[in-house]
Parts: structure tokens; C-alpha cells; sequence
């Protein structure tokens, strides 16, 4: 398991890696010409909204005809002007700009200087995944899969579309739950873990401290923005660490779905973590 400390740009400012992040702005219309800066330039352009491609997340399901590394995740979104989204290590995320044809150019893009070492060979993978997204010229939505093209019509990445789940988020509120082992999140014996959540609030215990910090959720995404540690360390150096991963866990969360009286949390490297509701 990879629990590194990685967050999406969804909802964070990440730390400029790879290039100055810049952003676009939104045209009035999907085929208004306008200025947008970029890298301290101004370029007049017809900025095309694909309708196809926004508010939607896209899995990765090829690399340059190759599938990811065993237990490796990678991520792509758009918004109006921008996309962002989980290279399999860190959250990266930038400006791009289309076209109605089928043309499409991601100007830059900032990223995380997050190291990962597990699964072995995650880093040079999400090099690669990033370099060849800097390259494409080309896309193409096929129902449910997306294929991103570099010039000469070469099919380099291949992402197929998360359907979102239909959910309430009212659902959330003023209830309880509490974690549940796996293998994902084996758990220390008679330990236990509890999220509460009401009108954007949650706290809980970590198995070491207590917490209580902030939750959005929107349709079946959630984000965890703030989480504080209340009290003092307990003395099991296991249960500490047990309880970093778990806080570790809610930052990188991504969606969740409510089945019966059973909540899972899906998190951006592709773990999950089920929790039975307790009240």
C-alpha cells in the first residue's frame, strides 16, 4: 500500500514542480473568441467546451499501449478551462485549450513534489504518464472510453469514465460509522475507528486520538480539507501510525457510495475503506 501524503488539486493549491501554473480564463461561451494568458503571454484563440469531457473523471487504463503497474491509480478531470487530477503519486494540474475538431493542447502543468517508492516503479510511471500528456494534439470521446492522441494520430492514453454513483448527500448527515477491516486497511486488534458527520463537520476517534475536522460533499464526491488531532499521543506507537494512515486515507479521498447501513470511501490511489453505520 502507497499511504502517501498527496492531495488532488480539486480542492488544494499544489506546489509548482514542473512548470509555473497558470490558469485560463473561462470563456463567456463554449465558441467565444478570447484572451487567455499563458506563461506570460497573451494568445487569441476559439476555446471549445466539450460538454463530453467536463465534470467528469477518467480513469487510465493505458499507457503509450502499456497497463499500469499493479496497484497504481491514475486520474484525469476537466473543468471549463483547467484539468487536474492523480498521477498515481501526486496531484498535478493546469490549463488546456480544444477545439470542436477534436484538438486539444495541455499548455502545462504544476504538480506535487511528493516522492513514492511503493509500488516499485510508480515515479517513472507518472514521469511518463505526464510527458506524454504534454504532447497530445488530439482526443476522442467514445461513449464511455477517452482516447488522448499525440500527432500522427499514435493512440498514447487510453481512460475509461467513472460513472458517478446516485447518491444524496444528505445522507451523510447526522449519522455515524465506524470502520470495518480489509486489505486495503487491515486494522490493529480491538481498535477502532469512527467518522461522524453533521452540516459539514465531522469528528471522530482514530484509534489513538480523537479528530474533528471539516467534510464537503457534492452528488457521490467528498473531500476532507481539514483534519485536527484533539488530545494528547498515546503511548502505542502502532496505534499512532495506524491513526496517521487512517488521516492520511481521508485526504486522499475522492467518492463514496452508501449501500444499506454500509459507507465506502473511494480514494484517489484506488484503495477503499468500508465503514458499518453505527448510528
Amino acid at each position: 500500500m502507497k499511504w502517501k501524503k498527496v492531495i488532488l488539486l480539486f480542492f488544494l493549491t499544489l506546489i509548482t514542480a514542473c512548470a509555473v501554473n497558470t490558469q485560463l480564463e473561462e470563456p463567456d461561451t463554449e465558441n467565444e473568441q478570447t484572451e487567455k494568458e499563458i506563461g506570460g503571454k497573451e494568445i487569441e484563440d476559439n476555446h471549445f467546451v466539450d460538454h463530453q469531457l467536463v465534470d467528469r473523471e477518467w480513469i487510465l487504463l493505458s499507457l503509450d499501449g502499456e497497463q499500469l503497474i499493479e496497484g497504481t491509480n491514475i486520474i484525469l478531470a476537466f473543468d471549463e478551462s483547467s484539468f487536474s487530477g492523480f498521477a498515481g503519486c501526486n496531484g498535478y494540474g493546469g490549463p488546456y485549450v480544444s477545439e470542436g475538431d477534436g484538438k486539444i493542447k495541455f499548455v502545462e502543468y504544476s504538480s506535487q513534489a511528493e516522492g513514492c517508492i511503493e509500488p516499485e516503479g510508480v515515479l517513472d510511471q507518472e514521469i511518463k504518464y505526464l510527458r506524454h500528456l504534454m504532447k497530445v494534439d488530439h482526443y476522442q470521446v467514445d461513449g464511455r472510453v477517452l482516447t488522448l492522441s499525440k500527432p500522427g494520430g499514435k493512440k498514447e492514453l487510453i481512460y475509461s469514465l467513472r460513472e458517478p454513483f446516485e447518491i444524496d448527500p444528505g445522507l451523510l448527515n447526522n449519522s455515524t460509522w465506524q470502520l470495518l477491516p480489509s486489505d486495503d486497511f487491515p486494522l490493529i486488534e480491538d481498535s477502532i475507528i469512527t467518522i461522524s458527520f453533521l452540516d459539514g463537520k465531522m469528528q471522530g476517534a482514530g484509534g489513538c486520538r480523537n479528530y474533528q475536522g471539516e467534510y464537503q460533499a457534492e452528488g457521490d464526491q467528498a473531500r476532507f480539507p481539514l483534519t485536527m488531532m484533539i488530545g494528547e499521543d498515546c503511548a502505542d506507537q502502532d496505534l499512532l501510525i495506524q491513526e496517521a494512515k487512517f488521516t492520511t486515507a481521508l485526504e486522499l479521498a475522492s467518492h463514496y457510495q452508501i449501500v444499506d447501513d454500509q459507507l465506502m470511501l473511494y480514494l484517489v490511489t484506488g484503495e477503499e475503506l468500508l465503514f458499518v453505520r453505527i448510528d
